[in-house]
């Protein structure tokens, strides 16, 4: 309510899945620290694949192969950025952990599928 009584409508609040697929988006479309930093944060609440999932729902063009190479380059984000964020040594490294992880994911469901070549060399090791 304003102060002269008449109503003003406020925006609707978002759930955390529409947040997270906002998120993932912008992963996925610039792949900054920021956008790292808060996936990584509730990565706990969801399985790759639901993150994945999320980012469908908010950007038509989203494609693995384009979210593999923004995770790969979390490695080439200077720490500085995130330390701008807040984020401490240990912190960093797991963030960057989390991004390895799912890319890796990602490959080896790709082989799985039959949607790579088994000698690529960007695939990882099978044991």
């Amino acid at each position: 309510m304003r102060g002269d009584g008449s109503e003003q409508s406020l925006p609707e609040p978002i759930g955390l899945d529409e947040a997270v697929g906002l998120r993932m988006r912008a992963l996925h479309e610039r792949g900054l620290a920021q956008d790292f930093i808060d996936v990584a944060a509730v990565a706990h609440h969801y399985s790759f694949r639901d993150l994945e999932r999320l980012a469908r729902s908010h950007n038509e063009l989203f494609s693995p192969r384009e979210l593999v190479m923004r995770l790969e380059f979390v490695d080439s984000i200077a720490d500085e950025e995130f330390e701008a964020y807040g984020l401490d040594e240990d912190r960093i490294r797991e963030v960057r952990s989390f991004a390895a992880a799912w890319a890796e994911d990602i490959k080896l469901r790709r082989a799985e599928e039959g949607d790579i070549d088994y000698d690529d060399p960007d695939l990882p090791d099978i044991d």
